[in-house]
């Protein structure tokens, strides 16, 4: 029993390391790419 629990909480702060590292990458990455702002997110163009 303890064993199972040792890996479930294993995996539960895996997946959320996993998600931090996601982030991360987005904003990092992304915010140095043309096309995106500081936030990562890409930048909607409309013509006028």
């Amino acid at each position: 029993m303890k064993k199972t629990i040792k890996w479930l909480i294993i995996g539960i702060v895996s997946i959320f390391i996993i998600v931090i590292i996601a982030g991360m990458y987005k904003f990092n990455y992304l915010a140095n790419q043309p096309g995106y702002d500081c936030d990562g997110n890409k930048i909607e163009v409309t013509s006028e």
